[in-house]
């Protein structure tokens, strides 16, 4: 799972990149469930016309395999294939997340490797799906307000059953001069910053 300190801190860009990276150099089978509320832009990082969404996959459960689920995917040159997010807000009203849970359960019978967007949505509802990630990434900008909330998500998550073990920070848009502030991450939050993503755009 990969989720925002809060939103604009570049979570998508890092978990399409992730995906692709995954998919050309590590040679994984590997999917990105684009679950960012409420429009998913995964597809538009890629360059993707979609002909399914999130909305098609939940909609469908009682027909939901492998070779249905694989079908409701978009392909990229890269290899990585991507479920896309909600093309219109409204498309997440009603959904409950035991069906979300069935299509990551999907997903893992069909890939190597399953990456979840997840944004910078953060309700109780995604309790389950998190607790049963087997890592979740946590991007953040070395600025006070991404700061201040990575505080608050590590707790959350703490409320919900998290283990601790499972999450790692992303530092997204890193300067040089960051360093300090990056000790400083790792001193509050008690996690290591596993990664820094230069601000190159």
């Amino acid at each position: 799972v990969l989720m925002g300190s809060k939103g604009g801190v570049g979570t998508t860009t890092v978990a399409v990149n992730l995906g692709v990276q995954l998919s050309t150099h590590a040679h994984k089978r590997v999917v990105l469930l684009d679950f960012a509320r409420p429009l998913g832009n995964v597809h538009l990082l890629l360059d993707q016309h979609p002909r399914f969404t999130v909305r098609d996959a939940v909609d469908s459960l009682d027909r939901l395999d492998s070779h249905f689920f694989e079908g409701l995917l978009t392909h990229h040159k890269t290899k990585l294939e991507v479920l896309s997010g909600a093309l219109q807000p409204e498309e997440w009203q009603n959904i409950p997340t035991q069906r979300l849970e069935r299509v990551v359960n999907v997903a893992q019978a069909s890939f190597e490797m399953v990456l979840a967007d997840i944004g910078s949505h953060f309700a109780s509802d995604l309790g389950p799906i998190l607790k049963t990630a087997r890592m979740i990434l946590v991007v953040v900008e070395a600025n006070v307000p991404s700061l201040w909330t990575l505080q608050r998500r590590l707790l959350a998550l703490a409320g919900f059953g998290v283990d601790p073990q499972r999450i790692r920070i992303v530092v997204n848009r890193w300067h040089k001069g960051d360093e300090d502030t990056i000790r400083s991450i790792e001193k509050e939050s008690k996690h290591e910053v596993v990664a820094y993503l230069p601000n190159d755009f």
